[in-house]
């Protein structure tokens, strides 16, 4: 069967549990709980909750957002996290609001999700309490229009008026200052091309970062004739049961 096209997973350890008892352990062969919680930080053995969508979507430079309107007239595309999102999409200054040439593609889990073993075996997503955010790794994969009539930068970064920004959002407004670009298409690319970003604890987006604030992947595209065509993306965030050690 076809994988999903819009998917939320944790991989292990999927909770706080499983590395404190790491660190217990560390602690019974006597080790200094400092020490213990630096080792297993320096070996990044942290929770991952990774949120990922497939859903083609194009943003066209100068041109009415994709996204399908609240009243259902322009059934165009919907990232399927609308139904998740909605009460922070309606509020008033709301920091998920399309714009010309500017979508959000995709939001992560509010920081400190974390996958719960309840009774039966069942599991569940809950935001944990008591977590901090180590790391944000961002994968996407596009192109842009296929052309443009500056030939002498065909297939590099430079004069791309398309790209993606990140931005942290926190009680469904962005966080003022937080928004960011972490990557341009290829100039005139002909073929999608996948990009990795990872943040770790001293960049902004995860400094900055708390309890329940999620972190949106925008596409964009500015000029005529500029477009960002997705395939897909992913936000990953890696959290740890404890500060970071001194």
């Amino acid at each position: 069967m076809p994988s999903p096209e819009l998917t939320h997973s944790h991989s292990r350890p999927t909770g706080p549990a499983t590395i404190n008892a790491v660190v217990t352990l560390l602690k019974w062969r006597g080790l200094p709980i400092e020490l213990a919680q630096r080792i297993v930080d320096q070996a990044q053995y942290w929770t991952k909750c990774t949120r990922s969508n497939k859903r083609a979507c194009t943003v066209i430079a100068r041109m009415a957002p994709p996204r399908q309107s609240s009243g259902g007239q322009l059934e165009t595309w919907t990232s399927g996290q609308e139904d998740e999102v909605k009460e922070d999409m309606e509020m008033e200054g709301s920091g998920l609001r399309d714009r010309i040439g500017e979508v959000w593609y995709l939001c992560s889990s509010p920081m400190g999700c974390l996958l719960k073993q309840r009774n039966g075996g069942e599991e569940k997503d809950e935001t944990g309490a008591s977590s901090w955010i180590r790391q944000v790794a961002v994968e996407t994969f596009s192109r842009d229009q296929g052309w443009s009539d500056n030939a002498a930068h065909y297939g590099k970064y430079e004069h791309s008026y398309s790209w993606f920004e990140m931005s942290l959002l926190r009680n469904g407004q962005e966080v003022p200052e937080s928004r960011v670009k972490i990557q341009y298409n290829v100039h005139a690319g002909q073929y999608f091309k996948s990009h990795r970003h990872v943040f770790d604890k001293t960049h902004p987006l995860v400094r900055d970062a708390v309890e329940g604030d999620r972190l949106v992947l925008w596409a964009r595209a500015e000029y005529p004739g500029w477009t960002n065509v997705i395939k897909e993306a992913s936000i990953s965030v890696y959290t740890a049961p404890y500060p970071v050690p001194r």
